[in-house]
């Protein structure tokens, strides 16, 4: 399988501590906000009652079973306790929990079809700091291909978390995480940063986190003939994955496809395509992606 990253990015402007605690099935993110000096203690905190600090914690899952598609469980306010910075890595400082969440693999029934092939999930920010409903992302843009700066831009809401996942057959460990923090805080929990990005990254580097596809077929194709694609579905490195199991989507520019999905097993697998009503000097040019990416690879064969 493809190796599972943690991406760390210190992008967040607004001024809160970020904790990730991923275990088995469960994956918990936590905001901490500072109190200064003569700060109101019994502000109203977004805290849903799990302030177990030392591990993920053992609670109600944000994803139940009879949840559907409510994935965001409606938090009680309750008084914000003062957490002293020592048991943060801040030693000096209080802090208050702002928000809480806990996303729970195992009732990931719930999610539906949201769980899929390459799958960007996204813990956004509320205006005021609090966390939104987590969603995948791949579904707000498949249909107008908006490239994700240009979405989140329009969107003006902060991740401080994202859940890549390569292969809907990926639980939570097999998934990669983006974190996003602010500079003066940083990340604390029990993930270690495997890639840390400078702030001026034009973005993250989509092979780090999910697969790339190659397709190989014959030099030429005959006016009305037929060939055949090996697809095979590789890491950064172009290594095959020798575990990947999957449906690609297909899609002919120019030429014909019998069927419009490639069964992907072992890593590999291989399609028809054919140069109906094509003439010499011509080409068949077929797409292939993964999930809702319709284009991650191409081949182009002339006809001759």
């Amino acid at each position: 399988m493809l190796s599972p990253q943690v991406i760390v990015m210190d992008r967040l402007e607004m001024p809160i501590l970020v904790e990730v605690l991923r275990a088995k099935s469960t994956l918990s993110l936590r905001l901490y906000e500072e109190i200064g000096d003569g700060g109101d203690l019994g502000r109203i905190g977004r805290v849903s009652g799990r302030v177990a600090l030392d591990g993920v914690a053992d609670a109600d899952a944000v994803i139940g079973a009879q949840a559907g598609k409510n994935i965001a469980t409606p938090f009680q306010p309750h008084p914000a306790p003062s957490i002293p910075g020592d048991a943060l890595n801040h030693p000096g400082k209080d802090f208050m929990v702002l928000d809480e969440m806990l996303f729970d693999f195992g009732a990931k029934s719930g999610l539906g079809k949201e769980w899929g092939d390459h799958a960007a999930w996204v813990f956004p920010l509320r205006p005021g700091g609090t966390l939104d409903t987590p969603f995948n992302r791949s579904l707000a843009t498949w249909l107008s291909k908006i490239p994700e700066s240009l979405y989140r831009a329009r969107e003006n809401r902060p991740y401080p978390l994202r859940l890549m996942v390569p292969f809907k057959t990926c639980g939570l460990e097999q998934s990669s995480l983006v974190i996003n923090t602010h500079p003066d805080y940083g990340l604390i929990g029990n993930v270690e940063p495997t890639w840390t990005l400078p702030t001026d990254a034009a973005g993250i580097p989509r092979e780090l986190v999910f697969p790339s596809l190659k397709l190989t077929g014959p030099a030429t194709i005959a006016p009305d003939g037929a060939a055949a694609i090996a697809v095979t579905v590789v890491d950064k490195d172009g290594a095959v994955i020798a575990d990947a199991a999957c449906e690609l989507p297909l899609e002919a520019v120019s030429g014909y496809l019998p069927k419009a999905r490639v069964t992907i097993a072992n890593g590999g697998g291989s399609f028809k395509v054919m140069a109906l009503g094509l003439e010499t000097g011509e080409a068949v040019r077929v797409k292939a992606g993964l999930g809702l990416f319709t284009g991650l690879a191409d081949i182009s064969i002339p006809v001759v």
